[in-house]
């Protein structure tokens, strides 16, 4: 007798296996999402030709980026000529001066010389005619030629002296031009020094300026072409929201033509879900649920019926 219950339990177990089970939960609540999610079928629209080609991105201007220490470098190097040019011209005129004052000195001792060795024989030929004449006059050894002959001798002293002191004032004069030179050089230089900075500064403020007006040119431009291309993307966005309206627009049409909603697909949807469960549960899943006969036509309805619900 145990055994034939046994059997029959088994049996039964077997007829209503999953009817208010977690099994059947679990799977109505999959049939519950469906019926409560919006069916309406998106419309089938041809995106073919939706996407347009990018705008074209266009080259930029490089703006210049010379530093301010690199635009100093390059002033140096324009001035550079000049430069040079200015210091050996003032090192060229003090060294022309030095040989100068050189040569001056030369000539100077070289004329006291000539000077004095003209005296000498003017002295020294006066000394002769004073002699000869006192010899013939018989006064050779007399006090007026011995007076004559030391007047001469003042005279001599007196000329070749003046000649000596001639020549030291002109050299002192010359030696103190020379010795005026080394000041005259370093004022000559600061000068220069001054003017060269002077252009200098001129030269980079006009680089600058040259920069920094490229600088504005460029930026300018750039953002010319920044605002053009995004004049161009947001006319590339709009033509593809045109056409995609109008792809839109035709396909819903299309799909209003063909009907309200897609009973085929719902129909099949609800075949999956309810093939899921045992026939117990797919007829009851069914009975249970008034909006799956609002969501198909008959036709649909009855053939979802024909399978799950007798």
């Amino acid at each position: 007798m145990s055994g034939i219950a046994d059997y029959f339990k088994k049996l039964w177990k077997s007829l209503t296996a999953g009817v208010g089970g977690d099994e059947y939960e679990s799977q109505k609540q999959e049939l519950i999402d469906y019926i409560n999610s919006d069916k309406t079928e998106e419309p089938n629209i041809n995106k073919d030709g939706l996407t347009l080609d990018d705008a074209p991105e266009y080259e930029r201007m490089r703006p210049p980026e010379m530093s301010d220490d690199e635009l100093k470098k390059r002033g140096e190097a324009e001035l550079a000529e000049y430069l040079n040019a200015g210091k050996n011209a003032i090192e060229a005129e003090l060294a022309a001066l030095d040989k100068k004052y050189q040569n001056d000195k030369t000539a100077a001792e070289k004329a006291a010389s000539q000077k004095a060795a003209a005296a000498e024989d003017a002295y020294k030929k006066a000394a002769e005619t004073l002699a000869n004449d006192a010899l013939k006059r018989g006064l050779a050894r007399s006090s007026i030629a011995v007076s004559g002959q030391n007047g001469l001798a003042g005279a001599r002293a007196q000329t070749l002296g003046q000649i000596g002191a001639e020549y030291s004032d002109a050299v002192a004069k010359l030696d103190g031009e020379i010795s005026t030179l080394g000041v005259k050089r370093e004022k000559a230089l600061n000068d220069f020094n001054i003017a060269y900075a002077a252009r200098l500064t001129a030269a980079i403020n006009g680089l600058k300026d040259e920069r920094d007006k490229k600088y504005a040119e460029a930026l300018k431009y750039n953002n010319s072409l920044t605002e053009k291309e995004y004049e161009q993307a947001v006319d590339k966005t709009m033509k593809e929201s045109d056409l995609f309206g109008e792809r839109l627009a035709q396909a819903e049409k299309l799909q209003k033509l063909a009907g309200e909603k897609p009973y085929e697909r719902i129909y099949n949807s609800y075949y999956a879900i309810l093939s899921k469960m045992s026939a117990a549960d797919a007829k009851r899943a069914l009975s249970e649920q008034p909006r799956i006969r609002a969501d198909l036509d008959d036709a649909h309805f009855y053939r979802l019926f024909n399978a799950f619900g007798r």
